[in-house]
């Protein structure tokens, strides 16, 4: 519970793409290791807002909660799972942001 709290006061997701990597680190959340991702394995970008964050206001869910570090509305395939970040972001910004990834040649 601490540490929602904590993530909801002072946390911030921040996503870097770099030589062909992704990484996704949340600051302010302790214990929180960031994730990497080789970009060509990564496949199928898409935007897919969570059902449970339109019910409350700000993008947050009770979901949320309990599952802090898989949740948000821009989601790839990578190997057997499906990474989703963009934590608060409706479906509208996802696909521009991801529009902009895919003409700057980030994403395929």
């Amino acid at each position: 519970m601490f540490r929602t709290l904590l993530w909801n006061a002072i946390g911030k997701e921040v996503i870097t793409i770099s030589q062909g990597i992704m990484t996704i680190d949340r600051k302010g959340v302790i214990f929180y290791k960031a994730k990497s991702y080789d970009l060509s394995e990564a496949r199928n970008f898409r935007v897919q807002e969570d059902p449970a964050t339109s019910i409350m206001p700000y993008g947050m869910s009770p979901l949320r909660t309990w599952r802090m570090g898989n949740t948000g509305t821009i989601r790839f395939d990578y190997g057997m799972k499906t990474v989703k970040f963009g934590e608060g972001v409706d479906e509208a910004e996802g696909s521009y942001l991801l529009e902009k990834l895919r003409a700057k040649k980030l994403i395929s």
